[in-house]
């Protein structure tokens, strides 16, 4: 059985790479993360992942688009205030679509 290759499967090209790192940076000030909160910043980075593959590549328009599907996904508040516990209640789409 052959593997079609999805856009899940191709990796990203050095400049998307830098956007994501700018705006997972932004996404993760916005939020206050800690350094030990690996929890919530794994469910941010994967929403990083996921939004710059529906194609959003502008590092403030990602920062957004991010802040915005957490907010949908209840994981933050309007503030940005975070819930940790939500952050695994529901799959972000990179999760969905493995």
């Amino acid at each position: 059985m052959s593997h079609k290759q999805t856009p899940h499967d191709q990796a990203f090209d050095p400049e998307i790479i830098a956007t994501m790192d700018v705006a997972l940076a932004d996404v993760r000030d916005r939020l206050r993360l800690a350094p030990h909160d690996e929890r919530m910043a794994s469910h941010v980075a994967r929403t990083v992942i996921a939004m710059t593959q529906r194609g959003v590549s502008n590092p403030a328009a990602l920062a957004d688009a991010v802040m915005q599907q957490l907010e949908d996904e209840s994981v933050v508040g309007a503030c940005g205030e975070h819930f940790v516990d939500a952050a695994h209640a529901h799959p972000t789409f990179a999760q969905a679509a493995e």
